[in-house]
């Protein structure tokens, strides 16, 4: 776990990356700094995705974010990755 910088361990972020994807890179274990409001947040997003819900009842963060993770979703979907 301390190999992969991951926070639940204690580790210290690092120099070198030990997560990379499509330009984005990171020293430190992703799903170690996930909390429970991103994934909260996640699961309302594919939930939204599914029903098509009305997105005027929701907050205006979440709308905000709810664009920004399907400008990253068609991302990765035309990249071939669902």
């Amino acid at each position: 776990m301390e190999e992969r910088g991951c926070a639940f361990a204690g580790a210290e972020e690092r120099r070198r990356p030990v997560w990379a994807r499509r330009g984005c890179a990171t020293a430190r274990c992703p799903k170690s700094v996930i909390t429970g409001e991103n994934l909260a947040l996640l699961e309302s997003f594919f939930a939204w995705k599914l029903t098509g819900g009305d997105l005027n009842r929701r907050a205006a963060k979440t709308v905000d974010a709810f664009f920004v993770l399907e400008k990253e979703w068609r991302k990765e979907t035309r990249n071939g990755v669902e």
